[in-house]
């Protein structure tokens, strides 16, 4: 990504056949605290899923921050790419 190039927001379909391809038994629990009013809202999200080959795979977020994101029991920095 160059500094003129923003972050994409759409999967292509070619990148969602590899990931398909990559990724199975994918399993998502989610913990929401929606307050009444509030203009925004904190969660939990965790993923696990099986990855058939040791490669890079990426994830869609849509939302505005990450307050800390832990893959394996490591803790990362996200990349917004």
């Amino acid at each position: 990504m160059t500094v003129a190039d923003p972050p994409r927001d759409l999967l292509t379909q070619s990148e969602a056949e590899v990931r398909a391809a990559l990724v199975s038994n994918a399993a998502y629990t989610l913990a929401i605290d929606l307050t009444r009013g509030a203009e925004t809202y904190r969660g939990d999200v965790t993923i696990a899923f099986d990855l058939t080959t040791a490669t890079d795979t990426f994830l869609d977020f849509r939302a505005k921050t990450i307050d800390r994101l832990e893959i394996n029991g490591k803790v990362v920095e996200p990349s917004r790419t």
